[in-house]
């Protein structure tokens, strides 16, 4: 089986002021940005849920996005 890429979208990450955050990429290359400080995400610790910062947060925005878009 062969896999074909066909769109790759650059991903940043804005903090809660909507200012690209100081851990995201940033640059001409970036496709479109999405939330990615203080993101309540599921993690490890007793309570199953925790805060996590940076553009593997920012990711599923950009992928709900996407799908909305086809």
């Amino acid at each position: 089986m062969t896999l074909q890429i066909l769109v790759v979208i650059a991903v940043g990450s804005t903090d809660n002021n909507d200012i690209i955050a100081a851990t995201s990429a940033n640059g001409s290359h970036i496709d479109v940005c999405a939330p990615g400080r203080f993101i309540l995400s599921t993690d490890t610790t007793s309570t199953g849920y925790g805060i996590r910062t940076g553009t593997s947060m920012a990711a599923p925005f950009v992928a709900g996005m996407a799908a909305l878009a086809l």
